[in-house]
């Protein structure tokens, strides 16, 4: 039991802590000082107010701990390394770059919904198509069956197809959207195959195909869209959040 008055162990007690503090900077001591010796008189006051379990002095010290180790808290506020550092924010180019994917999604999902919707028309320019050829070749027509049923794997290939698209956009929106380098690469890789498909892929599909006019028009707008995401995925400003989150 130690001897001292309570006013005798609080002086001891600050003592002892600006000793051990007297390593840091003379701002950071006179605060680390000043916080203590207000919280003791915090928790004395405190402490006598409450009749039934008054706080001693030396129950409060206690649980402050040893002077030694609250001055190494303050020097070193992260024991075992600092913390890791704020992830960079999304710049305004990569957030409209995600935006114009998800829109991008959306137009695909719509595109497969009308050729679903106008498989008629296809089908009947389609069929015009063929009777053309036929005539121009002089081969003959396959028969009612086989065209239908040509016509309808042929379209639910390019249902699936779409549908996978809409995945694609997603799937490399989020990417981009958390910094993933490899999203915006293969975005690009997905859009200069997209390009050149349109280029120079099979005459009877995409814009130049025998879907329906809204739907010619969709698949433009699905490209326009890609290229405005691209560009914005590669400005110099998304290149160094990309960078940056690459980053160890």
């Amino acid at each position: 039991m130690i001897d001292h008055d309570d006013d005798q162990l609080v002086a001891d007690y600050l003592r002892r802590l600006t000793a051990a503090a007297s390593a840091l900077p003379a701002d950071r001591r006179s605060e680390l000082i000043e916080e203590i010796t207000a919280h003791i008189a915090e928790a004395r006051t405190a402490g006598a107010a409450d009749r039934d379990d008054p706080a001693r002095v030396p129950d409060i010290l206690e649980r402050l701990g040893d002077p030694a180790y609250i001055v190494a808290a303050a020097a070193d506020p992260f024991p075992g390394g600092q913390p890791a550092s704020a992830p960079p924010p999304v710049p305004a180019s990569v957030r409209n770059a995600v935006r114009l994917m998800y829109l991008g999604a959306a137009v695909s999902l719509i595109t497969v919904i009308v050729d679903l919707a106008t498989e008629s028309i296809t089908k009947s320019a389609m069929l015009s198509a063929l009777k053309t050829g036929a005539r121009q070749s002089g081969i003959a027509l396959p028969t009612g069956s086989q065209f239908n049923s040509g016509f309808y794997a042929t379209l639910a290939l390019v249902s699936v197809l779409g549908l996978i698209g809409v995945g694609l956009w997603i799937f490399v929106a989020r990417g981009s959207g958390n910094g993933r380098d490899w999203a915006r690469v293969t975005g690009s890789v997905l859009f200069g195959l997209d390009t050149l498909a349109l280029l120079i892929g099979p005459p009877d599909l995409g814009i130049r195909g025998p879907e329906a006019t809204v739907t010619r028009i969709f698949v433009g707008v699905v490209w326009l869209i890609g290229l405005t995401a691209v560009m914005c995925l590669w400005r110099s400003d998304s290149s160094a959040f990309f960078k940056a989150r690459r980053s160890p």
